[in-house]
């Protein structure tokens, strides 16, 4: 009796050890997971979904023409406080904003706020490696006195951007 139990033991484990090793009709489901520390993240990260975001960066200008540089988008910020003290005309490179999207395909918004209440335009112009277009319904590539400007940058290949600018207020 003893040893019919024993071997029927033996069957049910080896069937469980079988059935564990070489499942039948069982697919297996991979899902790419992670997790923070906490609610607040400081390090900029990239969703593969579509959303860049995250600083702020406030400056002020004195010079009639500026031309982007990456020391620029390097903080990675998502507004950018710009108080011009003269009339500027400024000119964003593809290579200045890599910081904010390195990768063909990715997109990332900034918006920029001209916070003079008096001197007036910020002309934009695009620069080498720049496709810039705006939106229909602006006139052209300015932000008024006070208003802010929505860009969205989107990496076309190795050495291209295109920016679309919009004024929102």
């Amino acid at each position: 009796m003893k040893t019919k139990n024993v071997l029927i033991t033996l069957g049910v484990i080896a069937l469980l050890v079988l059935g564990v090793v070489f499942p039948r009709g069982n697919s297996v489901v991979q899902q790419i997971v992670g997790a923070n520390a906490g609610p607040v993240v400081y390090d900029h990260q990239y969703f593969l979904g579509g959303i860049t975001t995250g600083g702020v960066v406030a400056t002020s200008s004195t010079a009639a023409t500026y031309t982007t540089s990456e020391k620029d988008f390097a903080q990675k910020p998502s507004y950018i406080v710009w108080t011009p003290n003269v009339v500027p005309t400024v000119t964003i490179t593809a290579t200045s904003t890599f910081p904010l999207v390195p990768n063909v395909g990715d997109v990332a918004m900034v918006l920029i706020k001209n916070a003079t209440t008096t001197t007036g335009v910020i002309t934009w112009s695009a620069g080498e490696g720049l496709t810039l277009t705006k939106s229909e319904d602006d006139t052209a590539n300015t932000t008024a006195h006070t208003a802010t400007a929505r860009f969205t940058f989107i990496r076309t290949s190795t050495l291209t951007v295109t920016a679309i600018q919009e004024n929102i207020n």
